[in-house]
C-alpha cells in the first residue's frame, strides 16, 4: 500500500509539472508539440538520473560485500595468480582421477566428466564422513584406485554407479586452527572449475555427528555451522553456482534406543532413508521442526507395531522423545549454516537425513552391510536431484534486473501516459483528416436509387468508424463529440429524403397504375406492396413505443427481395443495405413528428390495397408457392432409388407445406400486428383459412394414398433390394413417409377437423415411444414412456384436461365419432400398440436378413396363396407382419374410407415385402420349371416329347399338383386360371395357362383305339404320262400286326384301328415300271398320313421321290393323285393336334436381369 501511494504521489507531481509546462507553453504562444517535447526531455533526464544513481548504489554495495567475505587476499592471490609449474599432490590426484574417468566406459554414455553427478562431502574430522560412504553398500566399479585414495592430500574419491562423491578432509574447512588447509579447499574448487566448467559440482553434503548433538554444546554447534558456511560461501564465490546442501546426521545408532529399534526392522526399512526434503522451501527452523516431527511420528507408528508383537524396553519407548529433544541442537547448527543476511547469498538448504552404523546391532540381516538408512540417500535421492544446480551470477542478475525493472516500470508508466495522450491527440487529428480526404464528394445525391443507397451506406460506415474512435476529452469536450451527433442527424434526414421518399413515390405510382388500369393484378405485386407497407408500419410503431435497436433488427425487414425490381435494384445485397439504412435512420432520427406523418401515409396506402384485393386465395396461395418453392414435396424425390419413372408423380405445392403455412401465417400476423384492420380481416380470413385447411389435408391424404406408386421407378432386382435393405433401418421409406406427413400436418394436430387418418398418424408417433428400436435415445424414450403412462393413468378426464383447451376437446370428440375404438380406448392400449409396432419391425428385420434367399420368399408366397383369406396364417415373416397388422387394427381401428391413407402408409412395408417376395417366388418357380421340367425334355426325340411332357403319365401333371398348386387352380369349363389374393392374381403367364388347358383337353380326349375306315377311289396321273397307276397300297404296322389296303382302281375298303403301339405307315405306288414308296415314320405315322389326306386325296410329284424323280420326268409323269374316302379320322386328328402343343419357355415373370435361358429345341 505504501508503494502504491508513493506511485500516486509521483504521478501527481508529474501531472503538476505537465500542466505547468503545457499551460505555460500555450500562454507563451508555443505549439503544443513544442511543449510536449520540453516535457519529454525533462522526463528523460529524470529517468537517466535515477538509473545512474542506482548503478552507483549497487557498485558500493558490491564492494562492501566483497570486504565482508572471509577470503584472505593471500589466498586469492594464490588461487588466482599462482603460475608455478610445480603441481601439488591434490592436483596430481585430481588429474589422475580425471584421466581414469576419461579412459573408463563412461565415455560411451557421453562426456565422462559429466555423465555422473559430482558431490562434495564436508565436515569435521570424526564426523563419520568416510565411514558413511564405506558402509553405505554402494556399488562401485572394479578399478584400481588405491593410489588415489591413500595420498598426501587426504582426498577420498567415492566412485559408484549413480554418482561421484569427493570426501574432503576436515582440515579443508575454513577454521582458525593451525592445521587449517583451507588453501587446498580453494585449490580443489579451482580444479573443479577448470575440469568441469559447465557443472562444477551438483551438491554439497555436510555431515554432523550424533556425538556433537548429544554433547549439548550449542556454541560448538554454532562454530561447526559457521565453518561449513564459510566453505560453502567460498564454493559459491569461486564456482559462481548455487547447489543444494544436504545435512546428514551420522552415528545415529549412538542415540539410546536406536540399536534396539534397528534390530526389529527388515532389510527394506534398513536401506530406506530417514529424513525430509525441503520441497516447500520452508525457513530453516520451520523445516527442521517439520522434519524431526515427521520422523518422530514415523518412529511412534513403528513402535506401536513392535509393542503388539514383543515387549520393548524403556529406552526404545523414549526414542521419539529423545529425538525431539535434539531438535533444538540440530536447529542451532542449521541456523548458523543457513543464516540469512543482506551481504551474502544464503546456501540452498535442500534436506536433512539421519544415518548410522549397524555393526553394534543384533540384526541378523546387517552382516557386512554396516550402514543403516544410508543406501538410498546416495543411490536414489541425491543423484536424482543433479539438475538443481543454478548459476549464481545469472540468479543475481535476474534479481537485479527485477529491481531495475520495477524502478523503470514506475517511471515508464508516467512517460507512457504523457506520450499516449500526445499520440492519441495526433491520431484524432489524423483520423479526421483521413475521413475528410477519403469521403470528399462521395455523398452527393444521384438520380438512381442504387447509387444513393451505396452513398448513404458509405456515409453510415463513416459515422460508425468515427463513433468507434476513442476521442480524447480535451479541455471539457464530452466522450462523444458533438459533431458526431450532427452527422447522425444529417444521415437520418438524407435517408428519408433520398431513399424512403423515392421508394414511396414508386409505390404510389405502381398502385395508381394497377388499380386504375390493370384488371388482372399479379400476386407478386400485391404481396410485395402489402408486406412492405405492413413491415414499415410495424417497425415505426415499435420504434415509437421505445423498442431497442436490437429488437427492431429482429423484426421482419421493411423491404424484401421481391421489391427490388420495382426500384431498379438487381442485387439482393443492395436490398439488405437499404434495410440497414432504414433501421439506422430510425435509431439516429430525432424528428418523431415526421415518423408519425409517415405512418399515416403508409396506413392510407395499405387500406386502399386491402379493400381492392379481398380474395386472399387468388393471390396469397400462388405467392406462397413461389416463396416456399424449395419446400415443395415430390413423391419421386423420396423414391430416389430407381431408373424408371412414376406414371403420375404426386406433388405437394410449397404453399401446402409447413414452410408455406409459416409464410402465410407470418404474412397475416404482420397485418394483424398493425392493429388497424381487425374488422376487415374478421370478414375474409375465416373462409380463406377453412378452404386452405381442406386443401392442405387433401394434398397430404393423396400423398399418403399414392406413396407406394414410387415402386414404379424400380426396374430390376438390385433396385428393389436397395429399398428392401433399408426396411430394417432408420431409412425405411414408409416409416419416414409417415414421419414426413406427421410433421407436415403438425400445425393442425389439435384442430377439431383433424381427419381420422391424421389422428392415427399422431397416435403412431406416441407408439414409437413404446416400440423397441435399436437406434433410440434410451433416456428420451424412458421420459416419453413415463409421460404417456401418467396421462394413461389419469383416465379419460385426465387426458381431457391435458389437451390444450376447448379446441383440443373438440378434436377429440370428432375423432371419437364413427366406428372403432375411441381416443381414450386407444390411449389405454398404447403400450400394447407399441409392442405390436415392434413386432412389425422385427418381421421386417427378419425379412431383410433372408431377402436374397428365394426359397424363403417362395414359401411365404405359397402360404399366402394357399390361405388368401387369411394372410396371417403361417410362420413366415410376411405372415408375422400381417399378424401384427391385424392385431393393431383390432386395437386402434380397422381400415375404412376415413383412415385408409394411414393404413396404406403403415402397411406399405408389408405390401412392398409382398411384391418383392412375389417376384422372387416367380423367379424360383421359373427356375423350378426350367430345372425340373424343361431340362428333362432336352435331348428327347421329337415324337416322344408330347407323351413325356403332357401324356397320361407326363411331367406336367405332377408339376401342376405340387409346385403350382398354390398359384394355379382349375376352373370348370375354363381350364386353368391364376390364383388370387384379394384382387391380386399370381403372375403366372397366360401362355402357360393355355398350354396346360390344351394339354388337359388332349389328355381327356385320348382313346385306347381309334377306328378309321378307308375306302379306295381311282388313282390318276397327268394325261400325257407314258404310264398309268396300276396299284396303290397303304400298310400300317402295329404291335398286334399289320393292316393293309390295296387299291387296284376298283372299290375296296379296310378298317384301320390305330393305337399307341402303332408306328410306321408305308404308301406304295406302282406306276408303269416304277415302284414308289412314301413312309410316315414314328408313332404318329398314321395320324400324319391322315393329316396329309385330310381332304381325301393328295397329289404327289416327282420331287416327293428324289431317287426316281429324273426317270419319272422322262416318263412324262408330272403328278400322281391318290384318293381315299376316309371316315372316323377326326378323333385321331384331334389327338394329333394335342400332341403338337408348344411347350412354353417361361411360365412366370421374373426380374428383367434374371431371365432363365432355355434351349430353343423345347418349343415345338
Amino acid at each position: 500500500m505504501k508503494k502504491f501511494l508513493k506511485f500516486l504521489l509521483i504521478v501527481f507531481i508529474w501531472l503538476l509539472i505537465s500542466v505547468a509546462i503545457i499551460g505555460g507553453g500555450l500562454l507563451a504562444g508555443l505549439e503544443l508539440n513544442v511543449s510536449l517535447i520540453i516535457l519529454g526531455s525533462i522526463f528523460v533526464g529524470w529517468i537517466a538520473f535515477l538509473l545512474i544513481r542506482k548503478i552507483v548504489i549497487n557498485y558500493r554495495a558490491k564492494k562492501k560485500v566483497e570486504g565482508l567475505i572471509s577470503v584472505e587476499e593471500s589466498e586469492k592471490s594464490s588461487s588466482n595468480f599462482n603460475f608455478s609449474f610445480a603441481k601439488t599432490p591434490l592436483t596430481n590426484n585430481f588429474v589422475s582421477m580425471t584421466k581414469l574417468l576419461k579412459k573408463s566406459y563412461l565415455k560411451v554414455h557421453g562426456d565422462p566428466m559429466y555423465v555422473l553427478p559430482w558431490y562434495l562431502m564436508i565436515g569435521k574430522n570424526g564426523s563419520g564422513k568416510t565411514e558413511l560412504l564405506k558402509n553405505a553398500n554402494l556399488l562401485s566399479p572394479t578399478i584400481d584406485k588405491k593410489s588415489l585414495i591413500n595420498t598426501d592430500c587426504g582426498l577420498n574419491w567415492c566412485l559408484y554407479n549413480q554418482a561421484i562423491i569427493l570426501d574432503t578432509p576436515g582440515e579443508f574447512l575454513a577454521t582458525d586452527s593451525a592445521a587449517n588447509r583451507n588453501g587446498e579447499w580453494l585449490e580443489l574448487l579451482g580444479l573443479l572449475k577448470k575440469h568441469r566448467p559447465k557443472e562444477p559440482v551438483n551438491g554439497v553434503i555436510v555431515t554432523l555427528s550424533m556425538d556433537d548433538l548429544l554433547a549439548d554444546n550449542s556454541q560448538k554447534l554454532i562454530e561447526l555451522g559457521i565453518e561449513a558456511r564459510k566453505s560453502i560461501e567460498q564454493l559459491m564465490q569461486q564456482l559462481h553456482v548455487q547447489v543444494p546442501v544436504y545435512v546428514i546426521v551420522t552415528q545415529t545408532d549412538k542415540l539410546a534406543g536406536v540399536e534396539e529399534w534397528v534390530s526389529s526392522l527388515n532389510r527394506e526399512l534398513l536401506t530406506s532413508p530417514i529424513g525430509e526434503i525441503n520441497n516447500d522451501d520452508l525457513p530453516v527452523l520451520n523445516f527442521i521442526h517439520e522434519a524431526v516431527s515427521n520422523i518422530s511420528e514415523r518412529l511412534k507408528q513403528l513402535l506401536l507395531s513392535a509393542i503388539r508383537e514383543d515387549s520393548v524396553s524403556a529406552s526404545l519407548l523414549l526414542l521419539p522423545t529423545k529425538l525431539e529433544k535434539i531438535e533444538r541442537h540440530i536447529a542451532t547448527f542449521s541456523e548458523s549454516l543457513f543464516q540469512t543476511n543482506p551481504y551474502q547469498k544464503t546456501p540452498f538448504f535442500r534436506g536433512i537425513y539421519f544415518v548410522g552404523d549397524g555393526a553394534n546391532t543384533k540384526h541378523e540381516l546387517v552382516g557386512k552391510e554396516k550402514g543403516i538408512f544410508s543406501n538410498k540417500i546416495f543411490t536414489e535421492i541425491i543423484p536424482n536431484e543433479r539438475d538443481m544446480i543454478s548459476s549464481l551470477i545469472s540468479s543475481e542478475k535476474v534479481a537485479r534486473t527485477k529491481r531495475l525493472g520495477k524502478t523503470f516500470a514506475w517511471n515508464a508508466t508516467f512517460a507512457a501516459v504523457i506520450f499516449s495522450l500526445y499520440y492519441i491527440y495526433n491520431s484524432d487529428v489524423s483520423t479526421l483528416d483521413k475521413v475528410i480526404n477519403e469521403n470528399a464528394g462521395n455523398f452527393e445525391e444521384s438520380a438512381e436509387l442504387p447509387s444513393n443507397i451505396s452513398a448513404m451506406y458509405k456515409y453510415r460506415s463513416m459515422v460508425n468508424s468515427l463513433q468507434s474512435n476513442a476521442w480524447v476529452p480535451w479541455f471539457g469536450l464530452s466522450g462523444t463529440p458533438e459533431f458526431i451527433g450532427k452527422l447522425e442527424g444529417m444521415f437520418a434526414e438524407r435517408v428519408q429524403a433520398r431513399l424512403v421518399e423515392k421508394t414511396d413515390q414508386v409505390f404510389v405510382k405502381e398502385l395508381a397504375n394497377i388499380f386504375t388500369r390493370d384488371t388482372d393484378v399479379s400476386e407478386e405485386k400485391i404481396v410485395a406492396y402489402i408486406s412492405t407497407l405492413v413491415r414499415r408500419i410495424n417497425i415505426i410503431d415499435a420504434y415509437m413505443d421505445g423498442e431497442s435497436n436490437d429488437t427492431l433488427a429482429t423484426m421482419p425487414a421493411p423491404y424484401s427481395y421481391s421489391d427490388a425490381d420495382f426500384f431498379g435494384i438487381q442485387d439482393s445485397s443492395v436490398v439488405d443495405q437499404l434495410n440497414t439504412l432504414y433501421l439506422q435512420s430510425l435509431a439516429w432520427s430525432t424528428d418523431k413528428a415526421m415518423l408519425r406523418q409517415e405512418v399515416l401515409f403508409l396506413d392510407e396506402q395499405l387500406n386502399d390495397i386491402l379493400v381492392k384485393s379481398k380474395d386472399l386465395a387468388k393471390w396469397l396461395i400462388p405467392w406462397a408457392n413461389k416463396v416456399a418453392k424449395s419446400s415443395e414435396v415430390r413423391l419421386s424425390d423420396y423414391w430416389s432409388v430407381g431408373t424408371g419413372a412414376i406414371n403420375e408423380d404426386t406433388i405437394i405445392a410449397g404453399a401446402y407445406t409447413v414452410k408455406g403455412k409459416e409464410v402465410i401465417d407470418d404474412f397475416i400476423t404482420q397485418i394483424k400486428a398493425t392493429q388497424r384492420y381487425d374488422d376487415f380481416l374478421a370478414k375474409i380470413l375465416p373462409g380463406f383459412e377453412e378452404q386452405y385447411k381442406k386443401i392442405y389435408f387433401d394434398n397430404w391424404e393423396h400423398f399418403a394414398e399414392t406413396f407406394d406408386n414410387g415402386s414404379q421407378k424400380l426396374n430390376n432386382r438390385s433396385e428393389w433390394l436397395t429399398i428392401v435393405n433399408n426396411l430394417a433401418t432408420g431409412r425405411n421409406l414408409f416409416f419416414n413417409a409417415m414421419q414426413l406427413v406427421s410433421d407436415q400436418i403438425a400445425p393442425y394436430k389439435d384442430d377439431p377437423q383433424l381427419p381420422a387418418w391424421g389422428g392415427l398418424l399422431f397416435f403412431y408417433q406416441e407408439m414409437l415411444a413404446y416400440a423397441p428400436e435399436e437406434k433410440t435415445d434410451g433416456n428420451s424414450k424412458m421420459i416419453n414412456k413415463m409421460a404417456l403412462k401418467l396421462v394413461g393413468k389419469a383416465g379419460p378426464l385426465g387426458k381431457a384436461l391435458a389437451k390444450s383447451g376447448k379446441k383440443g376437446l373438440k378434436a377429440k370428440k370428432k375423432m371419437n365419432k364413427g366406428g372403432g375404438p375411441t381416443v381414450d380406448e386407444r390411449q389405454m392400449r398404447l403400450e400394447e400398440a407399441g409392442k405390436l409396432l415392434g413386432d412389425y419391425r422385427l418381421a421386417l428385420t427378419n425379412f431383410v436378413y433372408s431377402a436374397e434367399v428365394r426359397s424363403v420368399s417362395y414359401d411365404a408366397i405359397s402360404g399366402l396363396y394357399m390361405n388368401p383369406d387369411n394372410p396371417a396364417e403361417g410362420e413366415s415373416n410376411l405372415s408375422m407382419a400381417y399378424t401384427s397388422l391385424k392385431k393393431l387394427q383390432a386395437i386402434i381401428g380397422k381400415e375404412n374410407n376415413e383412415n385408409e391413407s394411414f393404413w396404406k402408409l403403415y402397411s406399405g412395408g408389408i405390401h412392398f415385402m409382398q411384391d418383392y417376395m412375389m417376384s422372387e417366388s416367380s423367379c424360383k418357380l421359373q427356375d423350378t420349371w426350367t430345372n425340373e421340367f424343361l431340362t428333362n425334355l432336352e435331348g428327347v426325340a421329337e415324337y416322344k416329347l408330347p407323351g413325356l411332357a403332357f401324356g397320361a403319365e407326363g411331367l406336367l401333371w405332377p408339376f401342376l399338383e405340387n409346385q403350382l398348386a398354390p398359384f394355379v387352380s382349375e376352373r370348370f369349363g375354363a381350364g386353368y386360371v391364376a390364383s388370387k389374393v384379394g384382387q391380386i392374381p399370381y403372375p403366372i403367364s397366360s401362355e402357360f395357362l393355355e398350354f396346360a388347358a390344351r394339354a388337359k383337353d388332349g389328355k381327356q380326349a385320348k382313346q385306347a383305339v381309334y377306328p378309321v375306315h378307308l375306302a379306295t377311289l381311282p388313282s390318276s396321273t397327268n394325261l400325257d404320262s407314258k404310264y398309268v397307276i396300276k396299284e396303290t397300297s397303304i400298310e400300317m404296322q402295329c404291335a398286334s400286326g399289320s393292316t393293309a389296303l390295296v387299291n387296284k382302281n376298283f372299290a375296296n375298303s379296310e378298317l384301320f384301328e390305330w393305337t399307341e403301339s402303332c408306328s410306321k405307315v408305308n404308301l406304295v405306288i406302282n406306276i408303269g415300271r416304277f415302284r414308289l414308296e412314301h413312309a410316315y415314320d414314328g408313332e404318329l405315322g398314321f395320324p400324319n398320313f391322315l393329316a396329309d389326306f385330310k381332304t381325301g386325296q393328295k397329289r404327289f410329284t416327282p420331287d416327293d421321290f428324289p431317287r426316281e424323280s429324273d426317270r419319272l420326268r422322262e416318263a412324262g409323269i408330272s403328278f400322281m393323285d391318290i384318293k381315299y374316302r376316309i371316315d372316323g379320322q377326326n378323333s385321331l386328328l384331334q389327338a394329333l393336334k394335342s400332341k403338337q402343343i408348344a411347350i412354353p419357355r417361361e411360365i412366370a415373370g421374373c426380374w428383367p436381369d434374371n431371365q432363365s435361358s432355355l434351349s430353343a429345341s423345347i418349343v415345338q
